[in-house]
């Protein structure tokens, strides 16, 4: 799996960080299923966990890049995305269940995101404490899909984002 995760640092990169990105990330490491990043946006430290679906269904639809990330920046910690690779049915939810916990989450164009940062908190404590997360969404097309994710080195990737940006 390092060899996937590696390749997904650039989209991701792009996603967090905009046009107006400061510099290229750099790896922190990978662990499992998860690597972590860090970069500088202007004076100030980003870090981010990341990880692609082992499964997405349907398997026959074109998709972009999937993804899910966690990160810390400033004035935020533990901000959790997940990026569709399409864009999302407007107003609309995404659902996301890590083991037997439900989160939903709002979406904007290709990115469903938590709605408060208490949900971001516990949606990073749950997934701390998981094995498999799935996101269940739908396109602006109506495609329903299904995305699974692997949850080991999850916490190891938690750790080292930690120490790289410490609060």
């Amino acid at each position: 799996m390092f060899s996937k995760n590696i390749l997904l640092g650039a989209p991701i990169f792009l996603a967090l960080a905009g046009p107006a990105a400061g510099q290229e990330p750099t790896l922190v490491g990978t662990f499992n299923d998860w690597t972590a990043w860090q970069y500088m946006d202007g004076r100030n430290r980003v870090c981010y966990i990341a990880s692609t679906p082992l499964d997405r269904q349907p398997r026959n639809v074109n998709r972009g890049d999937v993804y899910v990330n966690v990160a810390h920046k400033p004035g935020s910690r533990d901000e959790v995305s997940i990026t569709g690779g399409y864009a999302f049915e407007a107003n609309n939810v995404v659902v996301v269940t890590v083991d037997a916990t439900e989160f939903k989450l709002f979406t904007k164009e290709d990115t469903a995101w938590t709605y408060t940062k208490d949900d971001d908190a516990k949606m990073a404590r749950a997934m701390a404490a998981g094995t498999r997360m799935t996101v269940k969404g739908k396109s602006n097309r109506g495609t329903e899909t299904t995305d699974t994710y692997s949850l080991a080195g999850f916490t190891a990737a938690h750790g080292a984002m930690d120490r790289a940006c410490p609060r």
